[in-house]
């Protein structure tokens, strides 16, 4: 993982300047608070096609755990009560998760068409005018 003073603003960095080439990646944290960080591969790099809109996921893996579970101790923690019925907090995490039973939550499933991207320069707007311009 990478070191301090490795990070970069994404404001002010593209993607395409790190990620050039197959096998190239870059690592991303999301929600410092649970520290999920998510590695970036390239597999592959394929032409550009007039008729997509980007960016566009072609595959992935694994759906990422719900917000605000805790971190990766919390999530597999919350994976272990849903297996257990028997659980105290077990009819709480379902109501949490708001489903009617575990079976339900399946960690394993990705489909990237469930995906959607917003529109990143308005999204970027929108948070500098809410922190003063950065």
């Amino acid at each position: 993982m990478p070191e301090m003073e490795d990070m970069l603003d994404e404001r002010k960095v593209k993607l395409s300047e790190w990620l050039k080439a197959p096998k190239s990646k870059v690592w991303y944290e999301y929600d410092f608070g649970d520290t999920w960080m998510h590695e970036v591969k390239v597999e592959k790099i394929i032409p550009l096609d007039s008729k997509i809109k980007y960016p566009h996921l072609i595959d992935g893996e694994m759906p990422c755990p719900p917000e605000d579970c805790g971190g990766l101790g919390g999530y597999y923690e919350l994976l272990e009560i849903l297996k257990n019925p028997k659980a105290k907090e077990h009819k709480d995490m379902l109501e949490w998760l708001r489903i009617e039973s575990a079976a339900d939550f399946d960690p394993t499933f990705f489909d990237a068409k469930d995906i959607k991207f917003r529109d990143f320069q308005k999204v970027l707007k929108q948070y500098e005018k809410g922190f003063g311009g950065m």
